[in-house]
């Protein structure tokens, strides 16, 4: 999926979409420009999901599984990158897939339920922000996002 040029609007409207299948997300950021709030622009920007500080992924879960502590990503690249994550929860599970599963790599996210449970039906919401300031949003004009 390749999402370019999407209002807020849209990207309400596409994570609706995407809450109605069953995938897991590997995510690659592309800020080819950011617009952030004080006006700077920042370089093309990669997330693939392989080496986040402090994460483990968990292996490849069922639905319905708890997400351990340890692969639970909400703001963990919010000061290095300027991106949240939160699905039912302030959190998504990153989730280790394996080779040839997930199109970065080895990890891809999922969402999580209210209840702390893997659903990948769950919404993901991703949130855009000056890196290091989460209360100062950023806007992107390019986003590549990947199904597995």
């Amino acid at each position: 999926m390749l999402i370019k040029n999407l209002s807020p609007r849209g990207a309400v409207s596409f994570i609706r979409r995407l809450a109605g299948r069953r995938i897991t997300l590997a995510l690659l950021f592309i800020a080819a420009t950011a617009a952030v709030a004080v006006g700077q622009e920042e370089g093309p920007v990669s997330i693939t999901f392989e080496s986040v500080p402090g994460m483990t992924g968990v292996n490849y879960v069922h639905v319905g599984s708890v997400v351990p502590a340890e692969a639970r990503l909400g703001t963990q690249l919010q000061a290095s990158h300027g991106v949240s994550f939160r699905s039912g929860v302030d959190y998504v599970a990153l989730v280790r897939l394996g080779s040839g599963h997930a199109t970065s790599g080895v990890n891809g996210i999922g969402g999580v339920s209210a209840s702390d449970f893997i659903r990948y039906g769950q919404p993901v919401v991703i949130t855009f922000s000056v890196p290091g300031s989460p209360s100062a949003r950023a806007v992107t004009d390019f986003v590549s996002l990947r199904g597995d």
